[in-house]
């Protein structure tokens, strides 16, 4: 087994601190070649205040949760090539809402968290006031197994990536709240060797990842295998795509280049995830905010070479 450089495990390790522990998403084996699988969680929480509704919550991805026992909610699997799944809240008028959809034939997956907690529990005499709060993550991941049917000389076989989304604002503050998205785009050169839930950290080349927050007080990641790939620039609206060659990273990893009959796994992994603050709370007053993201990545080839795909259907 390859090492994984210390600069990619440390990118990897950092990006993946602010959305909480993947550990409760089901583990894949990767035995069928190509899978689709969604996580939500959402809630909306009283802040241990009476004159709010009662806490409401779904799903265990979050990071906390009021339950002794939270459940996952996750949809698909290895062997299911399409998959998504939404979930609602209201409390009187507050609202959270996720949604996730992956699709390993169409290479897209996308990602939304919405939260609303407008209206007030409770106005007191002196003016202050106690609002709700909300949060949400939604998780969306496939894969699919490509084999090199041909690799004539000077030919590539590349990953032609795109990551789209938005930020309903940018709110400003480091104790700010609103969101975040995080992309990793990877290649497996064979299954691993167990199954592991979320991106296979140890058992992968990560070709692409990026870490961007609506806060502009914390700085957007980036990175790229073998490729001059800086951090997204700040903004509401995001748009950032790329092509990295599979032929580096597939070598790094066995040890020879890649030919004709070797066969290699992407896969795509997409979280957004949002947070609403109310009053009072350990952010600043934030009642609405949304996070909307998508991701592509497809395997492309120049001069010549072909590749067969297990789901993806162009």
């Amino acid at each position: 087994m390859r090492r994984i450089p210390e600069s990619v495990l440390l990118f990897v390790v950092f990006t993946l601190a602010p959305g909480a522990a993947w550990s409760q998403l089901p583990a894949l084996n990767y035995t069928s070649g190509a899978g689709a699988i969604t996580d939500i969680t959402g809630g909306i929480y009283d802040n241990l205040n009476n004159e709010c509704p009662p806490t409401q919550e779904y799903g265990a991805n979050l990071g906390w949760s009021n339950s002794p026992n939270p459940q996952p909610r996750s949809t698909g699997g290895d062997g299911v090539w399409t998959t998504a799944d939404s979930n609602t809240l209201d409390a009187d008028g507050r609202t959270e809402t996720t949604s996730a959809s992956a699709d390993a034939t169409r290479g897209q997956a996308r990602a939304v968290a919405s939260a609303n907690t407008s209206p007030t529990c409770i106005v007191y005499p002196n003016g202050s006031s106690i609002f709700m709060s909300a949060a949400g993550s939604g998780v969306a991941q496939f894969y699919d197994t490509y084999t090199v049917l041909s690799a004539p000389p000077n030919s590539g076989v590349q990953v032609a990536w795109r990551l789209q989304g938005s930020f309903s604002s940018l709110p400003a503050g480091y104790f700010a709240g609103g969101g975040f998205a995080t992309l990793y785009i990877y290649l497996l050169a064979s299954p691993p060797p167990q199954p592991v839930a979320g991106p296979p950290v140890y058992f992968t080349t990560y070709l692409v990842g990026h870490q961007i927050f609506s806060n502009p007080e914390f700085e957007n990641i980036g990175y790229c295998f073998n490729e001059n790939c800086g951090p997204v620039p700040k903004a509401s609206v995001i748009d950032a795509s790329g092509t990295i060659d599979v032929g580096p990273a597939f070598e790094w990893w066995n040890n020879r280049a890649l030919a004709a009959g070797d066969s290699f796994i992407i896969g795509t992994y997409l979280v957004a995830q949002t947070r609403a603050c109310g009053i009072p709370d350990g952010c600043d007053f934030l009642p609405a905010f949304t996070t909307d993201f998508s991701a592509t990545a497809t395997v492309v080839t120049s001069g010549g070479a072909v590749v067969s795909a297990r789901a993806f259907r162009p």
